[in-house]
């Protein structure tokens, strides 16, 4: 057994043994999951959240059921997408300073999402097309930047659950998703020989970002409090 002066001359130790705690010992603090509270405090909801729900679900089935690059299509997304950002940039300030900080992040990424769409958009237009990889998917790429921001901020404010379970079903689920990705998406783009080295390599990134964002996704669900 180490002295205690040792570990206290062993910063590195130290931090390594408090980042495992951390991780993955259980938490002291009674009733830190959403599972583990009997009755959940109430909390006040916007008037507008039922029926702004109904009307994004409208217009994402709208949007699959439409034809593609058909003019009401890029109609009702263009519109959708802009009510968007009005409520991504309105809502901050109707809430707390603190609060505001994740909202600007899904601002920035909402607008770097429609940026990429617009510059896709152009080049399609264009004489010479759209080229994969472009500048339409640098911009796609870097609107993952904010939306992981985001989910960070959501899961430090929210205190998710640090216990054993919380990352056991988090790890299962990432896992099952990751092997339905991995087969279904990234083994045909690696086994493809339709794209280059670089077309490759752009192309997997999408999926592996996807899947980092469906990670936190699932940790701030299922730890958060």
């Amino acid at each position: 057994m180490r002295p205690i002066h040792a570990a206290i001359d062993d910063p590195v130790g130290t931090t390594i043994a408090g980042m495992l705690t951390w991780l993955f010992g259980s938490t002291a603090e009674p009733m830190r999951r959403r599972s583990d509270l009997p009755h959940p405090p109430p909390r006040p909801w916007p008037r507008l959240w039922v029926p702004g729900v109904i009307a994004g679900v409208l217009a994402v089935v709208a949007l699959l059921a439409l034809p593609p690059d058909s003019a009401a299509s890029d109609f009702l997304f263009l519109s959708t997408a802009l009510v968007s950002l009005v409520v991504l940039l309105g809502a901050p300030l109707t809430m707390a300073p603190g609060a505001r900080a994740i909202w600007w992040w899904l601002f920035a990424f909402q607008a770097l999402t429609m940026a990429a769409v617009a510059v896709e958009a152009f080049a399609r237009e264009s004489a010479t097309g759209v080229a994969f990889p472009g500048v339409a998917d640098a911009v796609y790429l870097s609107a993952y930047i904010p939306a992981l921001v985001a989910l960070g901020l959501l899961i430090h404010r929210t205190y998710p659950g640090r216990d054993r379970e919380a990352w056991i079903d988090t790890a299962i689920l990432t896992v099952t998703a990751t092997c339905v990705i991995g087969l279904f998406v990234i083994v045909p783009i690696a086994s493809s020989g339709n794209l280059g080295g670089w077309a490759s390599v752009v192309a997997l990134v999408y999926p592996l970002l996807d899947l980092v964002l469906l990670g936190l996704l699932m940790w701030l669900l299922i730890g958060s409090a």
